[in-house]
């Protein structure tokens, strides 16, 4: 069985955020398995779950969510990450 890492992201809605999450996971050698995304236009917050592959990627388990901080923080959201 293939190792997966899921990043859940919440955050203000406006244009990027897609072009700079899946960047960033393809960067580092992560495959996309399943992506889900969503806006609710009444508060304008933006939804979004992506599960990708660990097989390839080229950071440890502990320096993926270091290496993701900067994305998250330029579009100021609230994200986990799990294995």
């Amino acid at each position: 069985m293939t190792a997966t890492g899921i990043l859940l992201v919440s955050c203000p809605d406006r244009p990027g955020i897609v072009a700079a999450v899946a960047p960033f996971g393809a960067a580092h050698g992560g495959n996309v398995i399943d992506l889900q995304q969503h806006t609710d236009h009444t508060d304008s917050a933006f939804f979004q779950r992506v599960e990708f592959e660990l097989d390839h990627v080229d950071l440890g388990r502990q320096d993926i969510a270091r290496s993701f901080a900067p994305v998250a923080e330029r579009y100021a959201m609230c994200w986990s990450l799990r294995f």
